[in-house]
Parts: structure tokens; sequence; C-alpha cells
């Protein structure tokens, strides 16, 4: 997801396009109607700040954008935005569940505005970085965002020049908000799992049917806005299609595995629809750093560990891999419909690809059932 949108970024600003094989994640991209000023009532609102950064150099783990929500604070606070808290951008898209369970809680907390910082690197070139600053409404629903709606960027080589740019465009706008904080607040206060968490693999999954979405591609509107970076969206979203396409073919495959009945189903079911289809269970999964994983899914953290180790099937045998906490993994997890309880597995099998954490799941499950 970093790459993605470092990616729109460098288009924005007239840098070329690299080659990706990494997944096309669709989730946070949608058609923006950009325009001079600042989201009406956004001085007079809460708002919430996503940050993502580029990766450390030869890593695959993104570098500290702590320094960034630091350097911005104050002069959001200095403009009157009133910016209650700050994401991982990737924490916040990890997954389709995720994202619902960020929507509700920002909903209840009051929640008008998002605001988005992306630093990038141009053709990845560490020396030449870019700074993109978005603010847009808040919609209140799990989308986050909605096609067409009103948005404001600002975009430079200097964070603090693109953050001065908000401070003119706030003049222009009464602001009513009052006590803003100079510093700005983090929250790892967002729960996936709202009733029961079970550490096992799932004694009954034998008893019902397992409802595994497909992959996602574009659902492009009939029109979309103009702009160098609604062109990208477009051109990602088309890309996405394509990818979708093999990617079920491939996830189909890979459930073959699995010992009792599932289906395959669209992205968009509800529960409501899918419980009455006949299935029990719906495979869930996320994908943003181990640690935010093991956060979300309400593992015990220990934030001086350096490195989680999945059990996997290599060449035949049971063997252990060694993954850095940081970095970005795919975790699976299966929830009942009905009762809405999380099962995660005894064994931690988070991996790097989807391909391999679904096959380290399905490996899991089969050796719990022999």
């Amino acid at each position: 997801m970093r790459k993605l949108l470092s990616i729109i970024l460098l288009v924005l600003l007239g840098g070329s396009i690299y080659a990706q094989e990494e997944e096309i994640n669709v989730a946070g991209l949608v058609f923006l109607n950009y325009q001079k000023n600042l989201p009406d009532n956004i001085l007079s609102s809460k708002s919430v700040v996503l940050v993502t950064s580029p990766n450390k150099a030869g890593e695959s783990i993104a570098e500290d954008w702590h320094p960034m929500a630091e350097e911005a604070q104050p002069v959001f606070a200095k403009a009157g935005l009133d910016a209650v808290a700050y994401y991982f951008y990737d924490d916040v898209y990890s997954g389709k569940e995720v994202r619902e369970a960020f929507a509700t809680s920002w909903k209840k907390r009051g929640i008008k505005h998002i605001v988005l910082i992306i630093k990038a690197e141009v053709n990845g070139n560490p020396k030449n970085i870019r700074y993109l600053l978005m603010a847009t409404p808040f919609n209140g629903q799990p989308s986050l965002m909605t096609e067409g709606q009103e948005a404001w960027k600002a975009t430079g080589k200097e964070f603090k020049k693109v953050l001065g740019k908000l401070t003119k465009d706030a003049k222009k706008q009464e602001s009513t908000n009052l006590m803003i904080n100079d510093t700005p607040e983090y929250f790892n206060d967002v729960k996936l799992i709202t009733s029961l968490r079970a550490e096992t693999y799932y004694t009954d999954l034998n008893s019902g049917k397992l409802a595994v979405r497909k992959f996602a591609g574009s659902d492009l509107p009939g029109e979309k806005q103009g702009g160098l970076v609604n062109t990208m969206v477009k051109n990602r979203l088309e890309q996405a299609e394509a990818q979708a396409k093999a990617f079920n073919k491939e996830q189909a495959a890979i459930m073959q595995g699995y010992k009792f009945k599932y289906g395959m189903v669209e992205q968009d079911e509800t529960d409501e629809a899918l419980i009455k289809a006949g299935y029990i269970y719906v495979l869930g999964s996320i994908h943003t750093a181990g640690i935010s994983v093991k956060r979300l899914l309400n593992y015990e953290v220990d934030e001086d560990e350096e490195f989680y180790i999945t059990i996997k099937l290599k060449n035949g045998k049971p063997t252990m891999r060694y993954i850095p906490t940081k970095a970005p993994v795919y975790k699976y997890y299966i929830r009942n419909l009905k009762t809405g309880n999380i099962y995660v597995g005894k064994n931690w099998d988070a991996d790097e690809t989807w391909q391999e954490s679904l096959k380290n799941m399905l490996y899991n499950i089969g050796k719990s059932y022999k």
C-alpha cells in the first residue's frame, strides 16, 4: 500500500512509474474532486491523520513516520485544524473488516475529516523525496471516502513548505476549534475483535460451510474526476481488475487443500447474505506490519521483540521462519458469522505473501484435525 500511494504521488509530480509485482490494494483509492480550498468546516471539527512513508533502504519495513506527525501537529494546531489522532495508513487499510472497525470507532468519536500525509521517493531514489498532504471529509462509512467528494492537496520537496500551504489556505476559513494539542496523539485502541477470541484451530469447522471472499478488482464509476492523480487511480484500478482475476484462480487452487465445505463469494457480500446462503464461517485477512496485526487481533505485544516465528510446511516438513516484527505480513483468521467469535489459530502463521500465509493456515488446520 505504501508503494501504491507513492506511485500516485510520483505521477502527480511528474515522476515515472517503476514496475511492481506486489498485490495492488485498491481499498484506499477513490476518485476525488480536488479543490483550491480546504474542505468546509475542517477547522470547526475533529480530524484523524493517516501517515505513510517509504521503506528503509533495502528492506520491506517502512521508515519511522512519527517525526512527520510531530512536525505537522504544531502547524495544524496553529492553523486551527484539530487532528485528534494519528495512525499508520497501512494499519487502517490492512483489511476489509479492519477498516470497518476503524470507521465505527471514528464515527463514535465524532470524526468529520481525514488528513493524509505521504512521503515518497521519486523513482526509488532516497535522495529525491516528495511529500503529499491531502484533506477530505470522512463519510462515516467503512469506505471512509466517497467517489467524487471534494478534497484539498498540496505537494512539494520540503515538508515544511507543504505544511505552509495548509497554513496559508487555512486563513481563508474561520476556526472554532479550541485547546488543540501541540503534540500528536497515537492510538492503538481500535480492535478487530469485539467478542470471543480463540487461539485454537476450530474444532467444529466440519459442521459448517466457510465463505472465502474473492479478490476485488476495480469497480470503476461511469465518470471519473479530472486530473493526473485521478487518472493514475483509474489506471491502477484497471490493473487491479486483471490482477484480481489471476489471484482468484490462484486462491481457488490453494483452497482445494481445505478439508471441509467452503464456497467462493464476492467481496461485498454482507454477513446477513452469507448466513442466508448457508455459510457459518467467513475467512478474513489482515495485511500490515506483523506487530500491528498482533495488536488488531488482540495478541499480547512485546515492544522489544524483534522477530515473530511462523510455523509452515517446507519440502513436506514443518519448519520455522523468522520474520521481523515490523515487516508487512498477511495473516488469515476465521470468524463465526453468527457469534462474531474469531479464531486465529494455535500457531502464528503469518507470512510475507498472501499465498504462503493461506497455505500456512490450511496446513495448521489440517494438522489440528489429524
